[in-house]
């Protein structure tokens, strides 16, 4: 019995070493990967079709609330009119550029105008169209009247 206990120490001596450097050395036993089961591959994305309703950045800021101060109006659903100054008057240089500020929704084109719709500076055409569409308002005399009718402030 005591020459397998001493058998059984001497064999641990002479294994633990070798174990210890094949672990350093990363010589051990590997396991072969499981083979994972075939993936299906996905659809392609189908793209949104773009809406006629969606608004541009520029039409969303135009739709949102105006602020209390602000007096604003659509005409005809392409052109946005501002008027300055606001209700509140409020020291801006905007009030210096003109009293009435009419915007082609559907381009950003922008005319400047005094209080009688009389232009004040060069307009800032972004398209033909857009000049088309202020220049035939700015002709009409029936929307240059909506346009010069300044609203009521709110309370």
């Amino acid at each position: 019995m005591t020459k397998r206990v001493l058998t059984a120490v001497w064999l641990a001596a002479l294994l633990l070493p070798m174990l210890m450097v094949g672990c350093q050395l990363g010589i051990g036993v590997q396991v072969a990967p499981t083979p994972m089961p075939p993936t299906t591959p996905l659809p392609p994305a189908t793209p949104l079709p773009p809406s006629a309703n969606t608004p541009t950045p520029f039409e969303e800021k135009l739709q949102t609330t105006p602020r209390k101060t602000e007096l604003t109006k659509v005409i005809d659903g392409y052109l946005h009119v501002r008027y300055l100054p606001p209700c509140q008057i409020v020291p801006s240089p905007a009030i210096w550029v003109a009293s009435i500020i009419l915007t082609d929704l559907h381009s950003g084109s922008v005319a400047y105008l005094n209080r009688d719709g009389t232009v004040r500076t060069d307009p800032s055409y972004l398209t033909e169209g857009g000049q088309a569409r202020l220049e035939a308002a700015l002709e009409d005399s029936s929307v240059l009247e909506q346009i010069v009718a300044r609203p009521e402030c709110p309370e």
